[in-house]
């Protein structure tokens, strides 16, 4: 049986030294990597699309955050 790691465990070695299919490693790299350039993108576009009044662009931004939270 799997090791169960702790929920709050951000450590990416950690979570691929359990997988042993390099097809479930290279999945879980891309979705951590879309992650982190879509919370980059929150804190550039959101000031910014605040600033001139660009609802769309802070609405795409806010729901890319929203659909990674869930």
């Amino acid at each position: 049986m799997k090791e169960q790691l702790p929920f709050f465990n951000f450590s990416l070695k950690k979570v691929l030294a359990l997988e042993e299919d390099s097809f479930k490693k290279a999945k879980i790299k891309i979705i951590l990597i879309i992650l982190v350039f879509t919370i980059i993108k929150l804190f550039v576009v959101v000031p910014v699309a605040m600033e001139f009044a660009q609802n769309r662009q802070l609405f795409r931004a806010w729901l890319s955050l929203w659909f990674f939270q869930y």
